[in-house]
């Protein structure tokens, strides 16, 4: 059975590769999904961009929210890197990924583990965007921008428990 952090993981490249006009900008082999790499190239050339990944940012452990559920709070990025210094077609990137991302809380809260959905809530956090993004382009002169969402999650206490 998947992890509850790989099943919103798995949804956010599943709502990404629905928009066909988006997929046009990124090639599979340009899709870095970490669950089928071992790492991200450190050295790329043009014919490797413009790419696309998601990493998990973070999470936060949360305190006992009663007797019967735990919760914490992961945060995902979803980066992109073009090697282009062309605005226009970053434009239609960005404005296709929100497009794609446009019901994220309501897929992301239908999800379930052990029966019970877990994701209470969804936040699309902040942008960083521009071409001086040395370490998210490698070096590759062109736009990029990383989007920060923010997933909270509460769990069933007794299906964390580990049993004896």
């Amino acid at each position: 059975m998947s992890s509850p952090f790989s099943l919103v993981y798995d949804a956010f490249w599943t709502m990404i590769e629905r928009n066909d006009v988006l997929m046009e900008y990124f090639p599979e082999s340009n899709r870095i999904k970490w669950n089928e790499y071992d790492s991200k190239k450190e050295n790329i050339s043009h014919g490797d961009l413009p790419e696309i990944s998601i990493l998990a940012a973070g999470i936060t452990p949360g305190e006992r929210n009663s007797n019967t559920t735990r919760s914490c709070i992961r945060e995902y990025t979803i980066a992109i890197t073009t090697g282009d210094s062309r605005i226009k077609d970053f434009d239609q990137i960005e404005f296709e990924l929100y497009r794609s991302l446009i019901d994220y809380h309501c897929v992301l809260c239908a999800l379930t583990w052990c029966n019970c959905n877990f994701v209470t809530d969804a936040q699309f956090i902040t942008t960083e965007e521009g071409t001086m993004m040395r370490d998210q382009s490698r070096g590759i002169v062109g736009w990029s921008a990383i989007w920060t969402y923010q997933v909270h999650f509460v769990f069933p206490y007794a299906s964390l428990k580990l049993s004896s």
